[in-house]
């Protein structure tokens, strides 16, 4: 694609597809303050109701394995009307569920719909722009998205407090088929020339491990998963956070969870002009050095004094909004290294992004003691993975770009002696 036309064409296509990733920030965020009420109508725990979210992850994770692959092959608008007829589906027999084994199911297979819609997001993107454009154009879908999780648990409340908790999913189902309809109708196919080689489960498998095996990509996609996961585990453990430990009204609640979001955006927006001057990779380091200093500063506030909210909130705010500086940026790194198969690229990033976030909020549910500790710990120990893992990407890259550059004066040195 030309960059004027893709310019043309920024503000409108970021809208559409900032919808799309929203759908998952809905999916989740909406139905959080609701997690009590569940509990009591399905006459199990809090803690049981929170393995729905890790559920949810996990299936948005799967839903992403199959759907960017098969972007890459049919192209972004069928699979993306696949995966909202699923999710619309799938919202409305949550509604019908009597048990807590019924929720379980649909809300995976909702997830399921969700994340096959959301992969085609960054995949679009890379279809249409190179360079710093990819990390500015994610950053500006990013800012867009991000009115989802701030309005999502005021929707939920403010449902809950004239219907029951059915009510939400019926919103999100409402959401779906609107999504569904803009799809049809409106969201253009970028992927002009869908790569059909070879059989579809040899040629998807053949698109993973072009991936998976490529080093610094993932040492960039891996950064990405664990600081994302330091969030996932905010997002399963908030309600417990809030409105059961720091006793919060229902009503209370999506002010302080917004409030993460409308400093994350300003996160991202800091991080679209900065990328004017600087590469992604300078800006990267800056987020995680925030996010993981925030969490260790949590961690000792509550090994060894009483735990305040005036500490713990603002910890948990610095922290979120910091991958405002880690999430694009790393997103873009992985990108520039698959341009015929962003599709794939983009669902190992969301797989792994969705998947490690559904485990390690899974696993803090099993271990919840009552504590804002394994919370605490959780996100802190994701925070230092990312850092690793983002030190491998780019110790990786520099010896590529170390490499390049011998070969580059190596030959220029041969050239010279054979003009001699």
């Amino acid at each position: 694609m030309e960059q004027g036309r893709s310019t043309a064409l920024s503000t409108r296509l970021a809208a559409m597809l900032a919808a799309l990733v929203a759908i998952g920030p809905f999916g989740i965020d909406t139905y959080l303050p609701a997690l009590p009420e569940m509990a009591g109508f399905y006459g199990t725990t809090t803690a049981s109701i929170q393995i729905s979210i890790s559920l949810f992850f996990m299936g948005f994770a799967l839903g992403q394995i199959l759907g960017g692959p098969m972007s890459d092959r049919v192209g972004r608008k069928p699979v993306a009307i696949v995966g909202l007829s699923v999710f619309t589906l799938a919202s409305l027999a949550v509604v019908f569920t009597t048990t807590v084994d019924q929720l379980y199911i649909f809300r995976f297979i909702q997830a399921l719909g969700g994340g096959a819609t959301t992969v085609i997001s960054s995949a679009t993107i890379r279809d249409r722009y190179k360079g710093n454009d990819v990390a500015k154009m994610l950053s500006l879908v990013s800012m867009i998205m991000l009115m989802a999780p701030m309005l999502a648990p005021g929707i939920g409340a403010l449902s809950l407090n004239f219907f029951e908790w059915q009510s939400i999913f019926y919103i999100l189902a409402l959401y779906g088929g609107l999504l569904l309809i803009m799809v049809i109708f409106l969201l253009p196919e970028t992927n002009d020339h869908p790569v059909r080689e070879g059989k579809l489960i040899s040629g998807i498998a053949k698109n993973y491990w072009e991936v998976l095996s490529h080093g610094k990509a993932m040492g960039f996609v891996l950064c990405t998963g664990f600081s994302l996961a330091s969030l996932f585990t905010f997002l399963t453990g908030s309600s417990f956070l809030y409105i059961e430990y720091f006793d919060l009204s229902p009503n209370l609640y999506p002010f302080t969870f917004g409030s993460n979001v409308v400093v994350f955006m300003l996160f991202n927006r800091l991080n679209v002009r900065l990328l004017n001057r600087y590469k992604p990779e300078q800006l990267i380091p800056i987020g995680i050095a925030i996010q993981l200093s925030a969490m260790t500063i949590l961690n000792i506030h509550l090994h060894f004094f009483e735990p305040s909210l005036y500490v713990v909130y603002p910890m948990i705010l610095a922290s979120i909004s910091a991958i405002g500086f880690i999430a694009a940026n790393a997103t873009s790194c992985t990108l520039r290294y698959f341009p015929n198969s962003s599709g794939t690229a983009n669902a190992v990033v969301g797989t792994l992004n969705f998947g490690m976030g559904g485990v390690m909020g899974f696993l803090m549910s099993l271990v919840q003691t009552g504590t804002l500790i394994p919370m605490a710990t959780t996100m802190v120990i994701a925070s230092v993975l990312s850092m690793v893992f983002f030190n491998m990407g780019l110790k990786l890259q520099s010896r590529e770009a170390a490499g390049e550059e011998s070969q580059a004066t190596f030959a220029e040195t041969e050239n010279s002696l054979i003009k001699r």
